[in-house]
């Protein structure tokens, strides 16, 4: 029952937060899911202690714990001497570049994940403007892409679940406005901003021109799902409906639209560890859900296939699912590697 579950996180929080306060010089990350903090995180981590983890296995925080004050000190300038620079200079003085850039920002931060009261709030909108601002900025090869609004969100989550919890922040605004607000937000706001662009370092071909990460991605699922349900792969080439139409958006966002918040987390926990290998699990996970759906895919004509993968039934999705999809998705790259 619950109780059982709540233990268990109890004593996972309690075996990372040892390991992460740890007075050793240096916090070992590990090579793989077997050592280290990977080893820990891998599995999942408790909302409290995510903020710092993700941190850690960003690579933004420095293993070495008394150097971490003065690294985060730096870390945090720099990006603010940008907002100084760049930002308010786009405010005060315009170009046709920054207006047209933030005029894009401002059309689609608010639609960021409606279902998530909190991102409604006007501090936290121009905390993602500014940081998608100077990210597109700095990465003019790519520039801001729809969708990158999406993949900002759970290191918000995440890093303000270090002091309120996560059920709060997912719930009405009205009661988290106050706890919020008073977080250090630009302290915050600058840790969004370096682990994002991590993140995002891995898949920057998913929004050059033409997207070739996206493209070559979606060739590599279309070959797995051959290998691994063969009868899926003919049902879906005899209705119609090419891997572009649903994964495209799978792959994009890697699932923020696709699966509850709770879950998106939990998939991330595991993703980070993977570092710059994460985007290869993603398509195993891709195909993992596949799989997991694959029965009622298959009774499916083509009218009803294309709604259920662009809006697949993952609302009861939990931690244990999502255990069980990431354990199933690493299976299949060890039986199908790339």
């Amino acid at each position: 029952g619950r109780g059982v579950e709540a233990d268990e996180e109890e004593k996972k929080r309690g075996r990372i937060e040892i390991f992460v306060n740890s007075e050793l010089e240096d916090v070992e990350l590990g090579q793989d899911k077997d050592s280290g903090l990977r080893g820990l995180c891998w599995n999942g981590v408790p909302s409290q202690i995510r903020g710092v983890c993700w941190q850690l296995l960003s690579c933004y925080l420095p293993p070495q714990k008394d150097r971490r004050f003065e690294d985060l000190y730096t870390k945090r300038n720099k990006y603010h001497e940008y907002v100084d620079t760049y930002y308010q200079a786009a405010i005060t003085q315009p170009s046709r570049e920054t207006t047209k850039i933030l005029s894009i920002l401002r059309k689609d931060i608010p639609r960021t994940n409606p279902k998530i009261p909190l991102l409604s709030l006007q501090q936290i909108q121009l905390m993602m403007e500014r940081i998608l601002f100077i990210w597109s900025l700095r990465h003019p090869a790519t520039g801001y892409v729809q969708g990158m609004n999406d993949l900002v969100t759970p290191f918000i989550l995440a890093f303000l679940s270090s002091s309120i919890p996560i059920e709060a922040l997912l719930g009405p605004i009205d009661p988290v406005t106050g706890s919020v607000l008073g977080v250090d937000l630009p302290g915050l706001e600058a840790d969004v901003f370096w682990c994002f662009t991590s993140m995002l370092h891995n898949i920057q071909d998913h929004f050059t021109e033409s997207q070739p990460g996206i493209q070559t991605k979606l060739r590599f699922l279309d070959s797995l799902l051959v290998k691994a349900d063969p009868a899926l792969h003919a049902h879906l080439q005899t209705e119609g409906v090419s891997m572009i139409e649903f994964a495209f958006k799978w792959i994009n966002c890697l699932f923020l639209r696709e699966l509850p918040t709770l879950a998106v987390l939990r998939l991330w926990d595991t993703y980070l560890c993977e570092g710059d290998d994460y985007p290869t699990l993603h398509v195993y996970v891709c195909l993992a859900l596949l799989l997991r759906f694959s029965p009622d895919l298959l009774k499916l004509p083509f009218c009803e296939l294309i709604p259920f993968l662009l809006t697949p039934p993952t609302a009861d999705f939990t931690n244990d699912t999502m255990s069980e999809l990431i354990s199933n998705a690493y299976f299949l790259q060890q039986l199908y590697p790339p």
